[in-house]
């Protein structure tokens, strides 16, 4: 490759367009921008080091012994340049390997599709002389190009892969070595195609007979990297989303272990609750018998004491007492004020584990949102009913928060995102479970959960 402006040019755009498809995956997961700036400043300065360093080194090359080793060379060369930006993601975003490879991977196939399509298709059959001619119109396709194919990748792929530390298996040696064998033969394929492409078919090109062979090649070479780098593209996206679920699903039904847990722990507190409403009542008779001078102090004692079991809930159904006890207590030693509404509801279907964890997952939330408030503000209203065969649950509490999804999820407020979030989520999919619905709405200030189970 001569040294040429243009092909300066090329150098110099090539990384940026490499590093900047890397960063569209990575770029939402980003929580200070502060300290990536010096970093990516003082990578980018080597990397233009290095990319330039790719004409002494070619000319190296074109003086080896045989056209095999050349070839061997120039691998070695972009591997090591592929390598290096993910490295240097690394670096700039402290990422963990797995993430940060399978991130960049995906990056440098989208640089794949780009550059087939800019170097094979619009250089190579379209406009051969565009480069040298118009170096001005060159470089706004090679940006328009980059630029669609990013918003594309933005679009489709980068914006569902959520960040999730420990992700299943993806920092694995196994899976570290197969992503880094993946893109030695994807950048050994796309190097091939673009081999034949421009110097295979050399000596077809001599003459005007085989011209329809020279373009039918040509083109089947130029497809064959964009297709390659789909396919590539594709399975790495599967093989992140199936991870990531996988996580998910684990985690799930970690929380649902330990909502059995809870609720056999919650179980025995009723039965001690039980025991003591019954101790009080039976303390409060042997207060008549109590001498006039500690009549009155110990009454107040033991009326306070009683007022305490006033959140013991009682309903015709002996799971939703438990639950709604357990959070009465909770929100009595929190100072929030829990109301609650029972006309009807027949649970039956639902298991009562997952009415357990549906229930305690939804007030767990309200109690944690409201706690921070002031006093008159510590306001949970449960209602439930039963509207023809559905079974309405509707929790609502203060909120003067903003709520925001994503891709039809509920983010969480808590910086801590691996860890909370799953609440929701586990009401959402065990509602799916029982061909019920999940709806969250915002208004005037109260959050409302609505819960819609069939009877």
């Amino acid at each position: 490759m001569e040294l040429t402006p243009v092909n300066v040019i090329n150098q110099i755009v090539a990384w940026f367009a490499v590093t900047i498809l890397e960063m569209i995956f990575i770029i939402d997961n980003v929580p200070y921008w502060k300290s990536v700036i010096p970093k990516w400043i003082a990578g980018n300065a080597a990397g233009i080091i290095f990319v330039l360093l790719y004409f002494p080194y070619y000319d190296l090359a074109k003086f080896t012994a045989s056209r095999q080793l050349e070839t061997v060379m120039i691998y070695i060369w972009w591997i090591v340049f592929y390598f290096l930006t993910i490295l240097l993601m690394r670096w700039w975003f402290g990422l963990s390997i797995g993430q940060t490879m399978v991130r960049c991977i995906m990056g440098i196939c989208l640089f794949a599709i780009g550059n087939a399509v800019i170097q094979n298709f619009i250089l190579g059959l379209w406009f051969p002389e565009l480069a040298e001619k118009d170096t001005m119109l060159y470089l706004l396709l090679y940006t328009a190009c980059y630029f669609l194919l990013g918003a594309t990748g933005y679009f489709f792929f980068a914006r569902n892969m959520r960040l999730v530390e420990n992700l299943y298996g993806i920092d694995s040696p196994m899976v570290c070595g197969f992503l880094s064998i993946l893109l030695i033969f994807a950048n050994i394929v796309w190097d091939i195609s673009n081999g034949i492409f421009k110097h295979g078919i050399e000596p077809l090109m001599l003459t005007d007979k085989y011209n329809t062979i020279v373009s039918t090649v040509q083109y089947f070479c130029a497809f064959t990297s964009v297709v390659f780098s789909l396919f590539v593209l594709g399975i790495l996206f599967l093989f992140y989303r199936i991870t990531y679920l996988r996580q998910e699903e684990n985690m799930l039904q970690y929380l649902q272990n330990e909502k059995e847990k809870q609720y056999e722990y919650s179980k025995q507190n009723m039965e001690v609750i039980n025991q003591k409403c019954h101790d009080l009542k039976r303390q409060i008779q042997a207060l008549r018998f109590s001498r006039d001078e500690e009549k009155e102090k110990l009454y107040q004692e033991t009326q306070s004491a009683a007022d305490f079991f006033d959140y013991v809930v009682k309903t015709d159904n002996e799971i939703l007492n438990t639950i709604l006890t357990e959070k009465g207590l909770i929100c009595h030693n929190k100072r929030i004020r829990l109301t609650c509404t029972v006309n009807g509801g027949d649970f039956n279907r639902i298991s009562v584990i997952d009415l357990y964890t549906i229930f305690s997952n939804a007030l767990d939330n309200a109690i944690e949102c409201v706690e921070k408030y002031e006093e008159e503000k510590k306001i949970i209203a449960v209602n439930i009913s039963q509207i023809g065969k559905m079974n309405c649950i509707m929790i609502e509490n203060y909120f003067d928060g903003e709520l925001i999804f994503q891709n039809g999820q509920l983010l969480t407020s808590k910086e801590d995102t691996y860890y909370h979030g799953f609440g929701v989520r586990s009401i959402q999919m065990l509602s799916k479970k029982y061909k019920g619905d999940m709806r969250i709405s915002h208004t005037n200030h109260t959050f409302s959960l609505q819960i819609m189970l069939p009877a």
